[in-house]
């Protein structure tokens, strides 16, 4: 498994992030496993749309998710969740620092997981609700491990479990998914349901059931995920050269979508985001 380490010091921060990324056998279900240990300059942050699911163990202080329509409302994690497929942005506070060990899975892995990506998109729940009640032995497990490359081992071996046991998307998704990939988002819906002989309202079902969201606001997520990459860790980048990149009509549809997603402006974003390997995230205070 290939390993990147970015360490933080200095001006009220020391934090730590490593990333492990799957070799071929789990590419299609799995984009990344990642740890998080440290304290930060900020307490709270926003955790863009970036097209996966997340699985996050706790293995430190308590974590808060804020409600997004009333930010007083806060969810305490103490221990595990899964973050289902988003359309709009996380806020999160980690007022004692963090120590978070976790997965980011694709869609299609979240299906063959048996996770329920229709159900789970939008929401954030406690994974012992998903999992069962094995959940706690895996963050002990977890816990006593030694490193973070022997948790991304562990979080693997679930992974594997389930995913032998699970159900494989069928051939027609799998082909959707290639088609919305390859354009960015933009081969469009009707299309689709045409090259495969469904009906609009078929091909609508079968999408959400496998994916979690509405096949346009997939092909929208894609657009945005692909600007926030564009993107990079560009000091100055061009944003009219980004939105062109990325698929969008114009820049003021780039900056409508781009506010939809992140609640925040690309001005806004590119002064806010983390600086290193991670992509999608931004500090609010």
């Amino acid at each position: 498994m290939q390993l990147i380490r970015h360490r933080e010091t200095g001006g009220g921060q020391d934090w730590e992030l490593t990333l492990g990324f799957p070799d071929a056998r789990f590419a299609p279900y799995v984009n990344q496993y990642w740890e998080v240990k440290g304290t930060f300059p900020h307490t709270r942050e926003h955790i863009l749309p970036m097209g996966d699911l997340a699985l996050m163990v706790n293995l430190g202080p308590d974590q808060l998710l804020e409600d997004r329509d009333d930010p007083g409302q806060v969810e305490t994690f103490r221990e595990a969740w899964i973050s289902g497929l988003q359309h709009q942005h996380l806020t999160i506070a980690s007022p004692h620092g963090s120590w978070l060990a976790g997965v980011r899975l694709t869609p299609e892995g979240a299906f063959r997981m048996q996770l329920g990506p229709a159900e789970l998109a939008d929401h954030v729940l406690d994974l012992d609700g998903v999992l069962g009640p094995r959940t706690g032995s895996l963050t002990d497990q977890l816990r006593s491990a030694p490193g973070p490359e022997a948790r991304f081992g562990i979080l693997e071996g679930v992974v594997e479990t389930r995913i032998a046991v699970g159900q494989a998307w069928s051939s027609e998704i799998r082909w959707a998914m290639r088609q919305l990939d390859a354009s960015q988002g933009g081969a469009p819906v009707a299309w689709m349901a045409a090259e495969l002989g469904w009906t609009r309202q078929r091909f609508h079902a079968a999408f959400v059931d496998a994916v979690g969201l509405a096949p346009k606001l997939y092909a929208r997520v894609l657009r945005f995920q692909e600007a926030i990459r564009t993107i990079g860790t560009a000091t100055r980048p061009d944003l009219a050269a980004v939105a062109q990149t990325a698929g969008y009509y114009d820049q003021a549809h780039f900056n409508r979508d781009f506010r939809a997603f992140a609640g925040l402006t690309p001005g806004e974003y590119l002064r806010q985001r983390f600086e290193g390997p991670d992509l999608g995230f931004a500090r609010i205070d």
